[in-house]
């Protein structure tokens, strides 16, 4: 006879067979909402088996798990809040609760924290971020409350201008990382136009709402870029789950995969059904890098941009090139030189922009090469 464990286990077992076993072309934004509910209710059947009554301390989901946007490969991130004189209990809760996903086959990411904790913590970007996305599966009601309101509010309602500006660094930082979208292999969820800058985009309108940040913006206007915004993300996920449940883990849309999941989602398997996928897959990530642009660009109006020469200006501590600049620097000889020699003058990173130009134009140079008139 099973005991509970296995019990719960299996239980959790079917969740991700059931959830593979959707056909590809259904595998967008309905799916992962479906997925994180049924996680959701399964982590609160096994919180309600606990001796403890749960007062002091509640189960609350973060980051995608809070977002309800699990994916396949997703890890299911989530936080036990406590008081500090239910922390022992708190811990073994999160013990139990990650030992039960890990035996299942999943990927867990746990803390445990008390709220004086979460509002220190909520200092370093990613724990704040991961906050924000913050829901309530079981546990003390209570506290989630004093945790809403003292937490969340502190985290959204302090400094708004400062806090936007550090979402845009980190998609600058990000950028960086992650260049080349649209000439490789494309990050599903850190690469430009992809989940993360979905996310960001989100993230700044529970900070400010975008309608009121785009002041010109009509009713309309946000319905439409609403669902544009929406079809787009309910495109990403559908490749990021069968490229999930290809590799388990890895969120690169690979060549050697590209082929495959043209024909699970519909395409069929041939070069131009690859053509076909990829191009709708840069019209969507186009459109969020896009989305995400204007928005960062209001955001950063007043930061100082100082003017080196008629190509290059400071933005902060990168260097930069609006449309003109870049204009003439397609025309350099030696491009890569003078950009490096501008950055060691000056003593700055390259900026994102600057940097996707560079690389578009090098991968120009090679086709040229590679296929001379």
């Amino acid at each position: 006879m099973k005991n509970q464990e296995d019990i719960n286990i299996g239980a959790l077992k079917e969740l991700r067979t059931r959830f593979f076993n959707i056909p590809a072309e259904r595998l967008g934004r309905d799916a992962v909402k479906s997925y994180s509910i049924a996680m959701e209710n399964e982590l609160r059947t096994i919180f309600g088996q606990t001796d403890e009554n749960g007062k002091g301390f509640t189960l609350i989901s973060v980051g995608g798990f809070g977002r309800r946007e699990l994916c396949y490969g997703s890890d299911i991130d989530f936080m036990i809040l406590s008081t500090r004189i239910k922390k022992k209990h708190a811990y073994a809760l999160n013990n139990k609760l990650s030992d039960l996903l890990w035996r299942a086959g999943l990927s867990v990411g746990s803390s445990v924290r008390t709220i004086s904790e979460c509002i220190e913590e909520s200092k370093d970007v990613t724990v704040m971020v991961n906050l924000i996305d913050s829901r309530f599966i079981a546990g003390d009601k209570k506290l989630y409350e004093k945790y809403s309101k003292k937490v969340l509010n502190y985290i959204v309602c302090r400094n708004k201008k400062h806090l936007m500006q550090t979402l845009v660094d980190e998609v600058e930082k990000r950028r960086l990382k992650y260049p080349d979208n649209y000439i490789s292999e494309p990050d599903l969820k850190e690469g430009v136009g992809t989940l993360r800058d979905y996310n960001t985009i989100c993230w700044i309108n529970k900070i400010t709402p975008i309608k009121i940040l785009i002041s010109d913006m009509t009713e309309e206007d946000y319905v439409l870029l609403s669902k544009k915004l929406a079809d787009a993300i309910d495109f990403i996920f559908r490749i990021r789950n069968v490229v999930n449940m290809r590799t388990q883990k890895d969120n690169c849309l690979r060549f050697d995969l590209q082929e495959d999941i043209a024909e699970l989602l519909g395409y069929g398997r041939s070069d131009e059904a690859c053509v076909e996928l990829m191009r709708q897959f840069f019209e969507h990530s186009l459109f969020i890098e896009n989305s995400l642009d204007t928005i960062m660009g209001i955001i950063g109006e007043g930061k100082r941009k100082n003017k080196i020469n008629g190509i290059f200006y400071m933005d902060g501590h990168y260097l930069e090139s609006d449309s003109e600049g870049l204009e003439l620097l397609s025309t350099a000889n030696c491009l890569d030189a003078v950009v490096f020699w501008f950055l060691v003058r000056y003593q700055l990173d390259i900026g994102a922009r600057l940097r996707q130009f560079l690389i578009t134009e090098s991968h120009k140079k090679r086709m040229n090469r590679n296929n001379p008139s």
